[in-house]
């Protein structure tokens, strides 16, 4: 309470302000997270454009690749 007093600051004057930077970080976080979400949205339509669908057929001849 003696640094307050020393250095003459209002605390209702620093509770709002903190307050009000609470409530923009939160807008910002929000903001990323919608920013995010479209972005993935985005991703997925352009990969799932590039995908070329394959049908086979039992007795069909496919190339088989082991990774293991």
């Amino acid at each position: 309470m003696w640094a307050v007093k020393l250095l003459n600051i209002d605390i209702k004057t620093a509770e709002e302000k903190r307050l009000i930077q609470l409530s923009d970080l939160d807008e910002i976080s929000l903001e990323a997270y919608e920013s995010s979400k479209i972005y993935k949205e985005r991703t997925k339509l352009f990969h799932d454009k590039k995908i070329i669908t394959s049908d086979f057929q039992v007795g069909d001849k496919v190339f088989f690749l082991s990774l293991a």
